[in-house]
C-alpha cells in the first residue's frame, strides 16, 4: 500500500499541480487527497510504543510462566524485523513515501485512549504554490467500528455557549482527543492553504476538523467513504467546502441512517407495534439516529469494472446521486445480471479502489485537454 501510494505521488508530479488557491473541486486535488488519506494508514512509531507499554503492564501483572513467555514472543515480534535498522524510526516509511511527492512530514497525531491517528505534511516547491495537508486515518480495527456504532450525539456550541447543533459523540470525542496536537504541527506554515482529508472514520474526523478549525487558511476538505457526522444545525456553518467522494455501493456513507430513513422506519415499526409491542420500543430507540445528514458536495464514482491496464474506461464522476438512486442502480444491475460478483459490497469501501479510480479519471481528463 505504501509503495503504491508513493508511486502515485511520483506520477502526479508529471501533471500540472492541483490548484491550491481556489476552493473549487479539482480532479487532481481529489487524486492527491486520496493518496494522502491512504498514507494515513501507515503504522506510526507511537503505536508500537503504545503496544510495548501495554505488553509491559501485562507482564508486570502476570505470574504464570507460560503466559509470560507468550507475551514476550509478542514483544519480540514488535521489536523484530519491522524495526531493525531504524526501518520505522521517526516514521521513516511515511516520510519516504511523502518525499516522493515533495512533501515533508511535520508530525503525527496520536491518542491511544481513543485510538485516533493522523498526520500533518507540507510542501513548499520552488516552482509553484505550496500546501499543507492534515490527514486522518480511517477505520481499521474492531475498536474503531465500535466507535462508529455509538450513534449517540453530543451538542456543539459557539464560543458564547449557544448550542449550534449535534454531532456524533464517538467521532467528536476522537477528534477532540487530538485537536490540541494540530496547532503546534502547523506552526511556521500558517501561510499555506490547508487541505483536510480522510477515509471512512478518517473522513468523519476530517469533516469535524473542517468545522472546528474554521478559518480563512482552510482551502478544502476531501473525504472518501465517510459516514454521516451530525444534524442540520451545522449545515450553514461550514465556511470551507467539503467534497464528499462516494464509490459505487460503498455501505459506510449510508450510516448512521438519514432522517428520512429513520422516519420511515419509525412509522413502519409503530404500525407493527400495535400488534407486536417490542416493535414500538425499537421505534423509540431509533430516535438517537434522528437528524443525521451529510455535509458538503457529493461526487459519486459509478460502479464499473477495471480495464486490462488498470484504468476504468466506463468510469463517471457524477454530482449528488441520492442513496435511493444508488440502491436502484444496484438492483437493476443485479436483475440484468451485470453486477460484478467478484466484488462484494464492502470492497467498494477500500481506499485503494478510491485512489485507483480517481487516478484513472484525473489522467483521462488531463489527456483530453
Amino acid at each position: 500500500m505504501i509503495q503504491d501510494a508513493a508511486d502515485d505521488l511520483r506520477r502526479i508530479r508529471d501533471y500540472p499541480r492541483a490548484p491550491v488557491k481556489r476552493a473549487a473541486y479539482s480532479d487532481r486535488a481529489a487524486w492527491l487527497m486520496a493518496i494522502m488519506a491512504e498514507l494515513a494508514y501507515t503504522r506510526f512509531d507511537q503505536e508500537d510504543d503504545s503496544s510495548i507499554l501495554s505488553l509491559a503492564r501485562e507482564l508486570a501483572e502476570l505470574t504464570d510462566t507460560e503466559q509470560i513467555v507468550e507475551r514476550l514472543r509478542g514483544l519480540a515480534a514488535l521489536l523484530g524485523p519491522a524495526r531493525e535498522g531504524g526501518a520505522t524510526k521517526n516514521n521513516a516509511l511515511l516520510r519516504r513515501a511523502l518525499a516522493a511527492g515533495e512533501f515533508r512530514l511535520k508530525g503525527v497525531l496520536f491518542d491511544a485512549a481513543t485510538d485516533t491517528q493522523g498526520y500533518v505534511a507540507v510542501r513548499r516547491p520552488d516552482d509553484g504554490p505550496g500546501m499543507a495537508v492534515l490527514a486522518f486515518r480511517g477505520t481499521q480495527r474492531v475498536k474503531d467500528w465500535m466507535m462508529n456504532l455509538d450513534a449517540a450525539t453530543t451538542q456543539v456550541c459557539s464560543s458564547g455557549g449557544r448550542v449550534l447543533g449535534n454531532v456524533h459523540r464517538g467521532f467528536n470525542d476522537a477528534f477532540l482527543s487530538v485537536r490540541a496536537q494540530i496547532g503546534p504541527l502547523l506552526e511556521g506554515d500558517e501561510d499555506l492553504p490547508l487541505f483536510i482529508t480522510g477515509h471512512s472514520l478518517g473522513g468523519a474526523l476530517a469533516t469535524l476538523a473542517t468545522w472546528y478549525l474554521n478559518g480563512d487558511s482552510l482551502a478544502a476538505c476531501y473525504t472518501f467513504g465517510a459516514p454521516r457526522v451530525g444534524d442540520t444545525g451545522l449545515m450553514d456553518r461550514f465556511r470551507t467546502p467539503v467534497y464528499r467522494l462516494v464509490n459505487g455501493v460503498d455501505p459506510v456513507p449510508f450510516v448512521p441512517p438519514s432522517h428520512r430513513t429513520v422516519s420511515l422506519a419509525k412509522h413502519a415499526l409503530r404500525i407493527v407495534g400495535t400488534v407486536i409491542s417490542p416493535a414500538e420500543k425499537l421505534a423509540d430507540g431509533l430516535v438517537k439516529f434522528q437528524g443525521y445528514r451529510h455535509y458538503g458536495y457529493q461526487r459519486y464514482l459509478n460502479v464499473c469494472p477495471a480495464g486490462p491496464t488498470g484504468d476504468f474506461p466506463n468510469l463517471r464522476v457524477e454530482f449528488a446521486v441520492s442513496p435511493l438512486v444508488r440502491i436502484g442502480r444496484v438492483i437493476g444491475r443485479v436483475l440484468r445480471r451485470e453486477f460484478n460478483r467478484g466484488l462484494r459490497c464492502d470492497k467498494y469501501h477500500d481506499m485503494g479502489l478510491y485512489r485507483a479510480k480517481l487516478r484513472a479519471f484525473a489522467q483521462k481528463r488531463q489527456q483530453d485537454l
